[in-house]
């Protein structure tokens, strides 16, 4: 499973990296886990270790930065309801 999460200004992605742990309640069950944002909005060096990029443009979504592979703890049926819960809520 590969999670994605997506900032859409500078200001949400700082407050990320001073809160990284957060995205870790989910990112633990995933193989890959990515932050999505438009092209050229968050500077690579500032991606944690386990994270990659997927960058946003107009016309062009590409996955500037390739995240390493983890070993992602097995998500269980309360955390699988929720995904969907929250997908079809979507």
């Amino acid at each position: 499973m590969a999670g994605i999460e997506i900032k859409s200004y500078l200001g949400d992605w700082r407050r990320e990296l001073a809160n990284a742990e957060k995205a870790d309640e989910i990112a633990r069950y995933c193989k890959y886990w990515y932050v999505a944002a438009p092209t050229g909005l968050i500077p690579k060096n500032e991606l944690p270790e386990t994270w990659g990029l997927i960058e946003v443009g107009e016309k062009v979504t590409k996955i500037e930065v390739k995240a390493p592979p983890v070993k992602a703890k097995q998500a269980d049926t309360l955390l699988v309801c929720s995904i969907l819960r929250a997908f079809g809520d979507a």
